[in-house]
């Protein structure tokens, strides 16, 4: 079970009153009391996943409220959406979790588990909004696409990387031994690659070195 400070059980009393003693008293609806009281739960059940690194799932939640996985992934979403945490840096939390990605050297496609639905969904966003690629699966925690365009999607994202210079070393590379002159750069890096055929292991490795994120995940496969 969960326990709240004082301090938290003050603070939290206050933003309920928010909801009654301001000409309002009655009008917050029974989903809109479920989200703030949820709200109070994830907050705290956060902090305290914080100090204790242990990972927040939905499962354990969903035992201790008692309702459905489902709905708990789906009030984690509504959460975020009605009350932010301004603060979080979801690339930086989607690069910490990269070394558990899985990579099939058959399939050349790279799948990573992330139960954060949050996360899932900036990311996707992020590659909407940047014509980038992945593959929607059933399950909705499992992030999958090619090896390509998995690199790209890092180098994109890592800001301790120079992209521009990145991709350029990268463009450089496949073009050494490319007779054709016809102009490629305004095609995605990821498309070159898979066109160009390349070796993705022999890629990764090479690159590992100067994008951090790729450097933990080539590790993790060795």
């Amino acid at each position: 079970m969960i326990y709240f400070t004082d301090e938290q059980k003050i603070k939290y009393f206050d933003e309920i009153c928010e909801k009654f003693y301001k000409r309002n008293f009655g009008l917050a609806s029974k989903s809109e009391i479920d989200l703030l009281l949820f709200k109070f739960y994830y907050d705290t059940f956060s902090d305290c996943e914080e100090s204790s690194k242990h990972k927040i799932s939905d499962y354990t939640i969903s035992k201790e409220l008692g309702i459905t996985q489902t709905r708990v992934r789906n009030m984690r979403i509504k959460k975020e959406l009605v009350y932010p945490h301004i603060d979080v840096n979801w690339k930086g939390k989607f690069l910490e979790i990269v070394p558990s990605a899985h990579f099939d050297r058959n399939t050349h496609k790279v799948t990573i588990n992330i139960g954060d639905p949050n996360i899932f969904l900036e990311l996707e966003n992020y590659i909407d909004v940047h014509n980038m690629y992945f593959e929607k699966q059933l399950n909705q925690k499992n992030f999958t696409l090619r090896v390509e365009y998995f690199i790209e999607l890092l180098i994109s994202i890592d800001d301790s990387v120079d992209e521009n210079d990145v991709t350029k070393r990268l463009k450089d590379k496949i073009l050494k031994y490319d007779e054709l002159t016809k102009p490629i750069y305004k095609d995605s890096l990821g498309k070159i690659m898979i066109e160009k055929s390349l070796d993705a292991s022999s890629l990764l490795a090479n690159i590992a070195t100067i994008v951090p994120a790729l450097l933990n995940f080539v590790q993790f496969l060795n």
